[in-house]
């Protein structure tokens, strides 16, 4: 796997830059690099509004489906073609359909090319969504671009190009496709594995069975005894076992900490994981775009030092306590007091001492004990913090 890191300078607006109308030069013509752009918001699954041979309709964005899904209550404006398919969700859930040619699909100016649609009842799927979605656009609709989720800006959209933008700190992988669906690879105890990732689920991570009991037993995974949590999708609602990451790295990001669920599909990550990233999955060039987003560095801060950090003139100072009690709040049990400007935190110095860099040493380091020198009044004072795990 390649990876490739942009220098980090927050000088410029990322959001407007992803957003910007780019102009591609065509002879005496411009043309817009944007197929569509949409608000999006909670819940997690990236629903939009569509027009579906004219009509009004939901339609929810899945990378985790090989092929487009259309509700059955259109099958009577469907044009059936000569051949039917079995059909798998991205649960591994089975079922015959016939396919079908479907009337035009719109999403905002974009007329999407499907034809060799599959027809399911989704009426299971939208009682537990909440939504009344008719169509599921699957991955086989999206490979003329580049699929781009900016939850810092609460938009997605879809591409004909990506560009990483200009002094940023986002960092492309690899990306493999299978069947249309996009993986990528994870490293756990020193083996990679692939997992999918797919828009249409709202778990975190999703563990097939096997893999989910050989990292328990390796001591890569800490299974919830007792606990079973719901995950949906298109093909409907299931148990599983839950477990939590004791090890692993994705993006060479640690997934210590991170719930796991087992699936009877492949292995794969749904949106209540990728929501902690900006991220552009570029079927062109089989590359997945990401940037960590900063809200989410600043939460794994909060919780594992138990404080909050202000900044003045450039130098860090403690703002505030995530918690009164001494056991749960790290910071507190060390010592610290709010107001105390931080000349060192472990091998950080005043100067060098900012969000992204206190969230690499975490990360990075995963210190036991994290040796502070902090500024109050007119004193220095060294302190000792032992950050939550």
């Amino acid at each position: 796997m390649t990876t490739i890191k942009a220098s980090f300078l927050r000088t410029v607006g990322i959001a407007a830059a992803l957003f910007a109308i780019i102009s591609i030069v065509n002879g005496d013509s411009k043309v817009e690099s944007t197929f569509f752009s949409h608000q999006i918001g909670l819940p997690l699954l990236p629903d939009i509004p569509c027009k579906l041979a004219g009509k009004d309709a939901w339609c929810q964005i899945d990378t985790g489906s090989s092929m487009t899904i259309v509700d059955h209550r259109f099958l009577p404006i469907l044009t059936p073609t000569k051949n039917d398919v079995a059909v798998s969700d991205s649960r591994g859930n089975q079922f015959e359909s016939a396919m079908f040619d479907a009337p035009t699909l719109e999403i905002e100016s974009f007329k999407v090319p499907i034809n060799h649609v599959a027809v399911h009842d989704l009426s299971r799927f939208n009682s537990f969504t909440g939504m009344d979605h008719s169509v599921i656009l699957g991955s086989d609709a999206l490979q003329i671009g580049v699929l781009l989720f900016d939850f810092d800006s609460d938009r997605l959209a879809f591409l004909k190009k990506f560009e990483i933008p200009i002094n940023s700190e986002w960092e492309t992988a690899d990306l493999s496709i299978s069947h249309s669906v996009p993986f990528v690879h994870v490293s756990i105890a020193d083996r990679e594995y692939k997992f999918l990732i797919d828009t249409g689920s709202n778990s975190e991570i999703d563990l097939s069975a096997d893999l989910f009991d050989a990292l328990v037993r390796s001591d890569n995974l800490r299974e919830a005894k007792g606990i079973s949590s719901p995950t949906v999708t298109a093909g409907g609602i299931a148990e599983e076992r839950e477990g939590e990451f004791v090890s692993g790295t994705l993006f060479g990001h640690s997934l210590k900490g991170i719930q796991a669920s087992t699936t009877k599909g492949p292995n794969k990550f749904g949106m209540g994981f990728l929501y902690r990233y900006n991220f552009a999955i570029d079927f062109l060039r089989r590359e997945i775009h990401f940037d960590y987003r900063e809200s989410f560095k600043e939460t794994k801060i909060g919780r594992v030092l138990g404080l909050t950090f202000a900044f003045a003139k450039g130098s860090p100072f403690v703002y505030d306590f995530m918690s009164d009690d001494e056991t749960t709040s790290p910071a507190l049990a060390a010592g610290l007091k709010k107001g105390d400007r931080i000349a060192r935190l472990g091998s950080l110095k005043n100067g060098g001492i900012n969000i992204e860099s206190i969230y690499l040493f975490l990360v990075k380091d995963s210190p036991a004990e994290i040796p502070f020198e902090v500024i109050r009044g007119d004193s220095t004072i060294k302190l000792t913090l032992k950050p939550l795990p």
